[in-house]
């Protein structure tokens, strides 16, 4: 459950069942009741690339191309970089 006027970052994971109250932060695990935070899903310099791509606006013919690297961000990012 999500209160109205919260934001969720992008790239969040929000626990199954989850109470969330307050803004969740981009690329960071929350859960419980009321939702905490858990931890971030990479690390800073990572999810600092993954903001400054802004690949949610990319054609999602160009990110379907690059689905064999969403494993591994960072060649995810500089293969993005090549193909824009």
């Amino acid at each position: 459950m999500i209160k109205s006027g919260v934001s969720i970052g992008v790239g969040s994971v929000i626990g199954a069942g989850a109470v969330v109250v307050k803004d969740v932060e981009p690329y960071s695990v929350v859960g419980g009741v009321p939702a905490k935070f858990i931890k971030y899903r990479f690390d800073k310099n990572i999810r600092e690339m993954l903001l400054e791509s802004k690949w949610w606006e990319i054609d999602s013919k160009i990110i379907a191309s690059l689905s064999s690297y969403i494993d591994n961000p960072v060649k995810f990012i500089n293969k993005l970089k090549k193909s824009i």
